[in-house]
């Protein structure tokens, strides 16, 4: 069992429909993939690499994983982020967890080590909403003290309410990098005004509205 297993689920069909008034699936399926790739750039960063998992039945998303050092899980089908998340922590045996979602561009290794360092703190689960408040772009915890998950269904709140229920200690992280996931062409506009963006942005900016 490994101290520390970082899960990231990225989902093969469909990918950002939400913005399918704006990109075509060609724009959409290059976004995701830079999203991505910046994600994992953040885990690198933060010395996570070789902690890493991605869970995907996408096969350029399994790739990514590879030459980024981690480890790539592949599903059958995409089954939603629970699924995936849960067959990350089946096979990555750990006696923590760190889960990321695949759509934050401007994540970096600054937001996952001060994220962590909430832990080292005494918080027994660290969480990071997105913007509007209803998702969770980062969830840490222990094998220890587990919270069920609840991912697409005003996770966020459902995360805290069960940390609370079940009587463990949480903390909130809120830096920039960890808060905007890509959904809506509000957060693309977002994204593409971002002077730190990196390629994610650099395309938000080519292919907005």
């Amino acid at each position: 069992m490994t101290g520390l297993a970082v899960i990231v689920p990225f989902k093969a069909a469909k990918q950002k429909s939400r913005l399918a008034a704006a990109l075509d699936d060609t724009q959409r399926r290059r976004l995701s993939i830079l999203m991505l790739e910046a994600v994992l750039a953040a885990v690198g960063g933060a010395g996570l690499a070789p902690a890493c998992h991605v869970v995907s039945s996408d096969d350029e998303a399994l790739r990514l994983a590879r030459t980024a050092g981690g480890t790539p899980f592949p599903e059958s089908e995409n089954r939603g982020v629970n699924a995936a998340v849960s067959l990350g922590m089946k096979h990555a045996r750990a006696s923590r967890y760190l889960v990321l979602p695949a759509d934050l561009p401007l994540l970096t290794a600054s937001d996952l080590t001060r994220a962590m360092a909430l832990a080292k703190q005494g918080a027994d689960i660290v969480l990071s909403p997105s913007r509007l408040m209803d998702g969770t772009n980062l969830l840490l915890f222990s094998r220890r003290k587990e919270v069920p998950l609840s991912y697409d269904s005003n996770s966020f709140w459902t995360h805290l309410g069960a940390a609370a229920s079940l009587g463990y200690s949480a903390a909130v992280y809120t830096g920039c990098g960890a808060v905007l996931d890509i959904d809506t062409v509000e957060d693309l506009a977002l994204l593409a005004g971002a002077r730190h963006g990196g390629e994610a942005a650099a395309f938000a900016r080519e292919v907005s509205p």
